[in-house]
């Protein structure tokens, strides 16, 4: 106990209020526009000991001399040729003729294609459940894309 007021004393003493002039702002800042201005006639001898340097007349067009005989031109190759497009079509062509060649008569055509559609709508045929095929559902579907859409273009556009 007696050791803390000893340092509270101890405290006590050592902080003396500085009473400060009433123009020591002012001071300081007379003080920092001072070395400013040192600095900046430091800086402005400093450039005017190192200007730029003038290019000579020619300098635009011998450096663009230079970057022609050195640039190599691309001459565009599509990735796939002519050629194997020719190929592609040939190949679709000779197949929708083999189609028809192959189911000549109407009749024999027109159930081979009635029995495939069938087995296609088989295939993906599926029921939904009763609150997908609501109109109150689609509604909020297209405001729900409506809304995303607008979102996307007001800030690709900055107008948000």
């Amino acid at each position: 106990m007696k050791q803390d007021k000893n340092i509270d004393k101890f405290i006590k003493e050592g902080l003396e209020v500085e009473n400060t002039s009433l123009d020591f702002s002012d001071h300081v800042m007379q003080h920092i526009h001072a070395l400013d201005i040192e600095k900046e006639k430091a800086l402005t001898s400093l450039l005017q000991k190192h200007t730029l340097e003038k290019p000579s007349i020619n300098f635009t067009s011998s450096i663009l001399s230079k970057i022609q005989l050195n640039s190599k031109t691309s001459v565009y190759q599509p990735v796939i040729g002519a050629k194997a497009w020719y190929f592609i079509f040939s190949g679709i062509t000779l197949f929708i003729f083999y189609v028809f060649l192959y189911f000549g008569d109407a009749s024999s055509q027109s159930n081979f294609v009635s029995d495939n559609l069938i087995k296609w709508e088989n295939l993906f045929s599926f029921n939904l459940p009763p609150l997908f095929t609501s109109p109150l559902f689609a509604l909020s579907i297209f405001a729900l894309s409506s809304l995303l859409f607008l979102d996307y273009f007001l800030q690709k556009r900055k107008l948000s």
